[in-house]
């Protein structure tokens, strides 16, 4: 009966070993979730930032797209008065030499 009693200390305590090892690993994974879930966390909070700003630089990219433009177009207008001013000086210096 001893030797029983014995053998089921030795498991026992063998179990008991196992138990705590299974919980020491259980314990480093759960540190490793939470790290692992700040981390995401972390990025999730960096990728929305980074959003935010490919919004505002593409709003101020179609702005100033739309400047440009408008730029360009009030360049051909003037240069087409230009044009037309400098023809009419041209006719109306011949004329006078006339």
């Amino acid at each position: 009966m001893s030797c029983s009693y014995a053998k089921k200390e030795s498991d026992l305590s063998g179990a008991q070993i196992k138990l705590r090892e299974y919980e020491a690993a259980l314990n480093s994974k759960d540190a490793a979730l939470a790290t692992a879930l700040g981390d995401k966390k972390s990025l999730e909070s960096d990728l929305e930032d980074l959003k935010d700003q490919i919004a505002q630089l593409e709003a101020s990219l179609a702005a100033a797209k739309k400047q440009l433009a408008d730029e360009t177009l009030l360049k051909v207008d003037l240069e087409n008065r230009c044009q037309s001013l400098t023809e009419d000086l041209e006719f109306r210096k011949n004329m006078y030499e006339e």
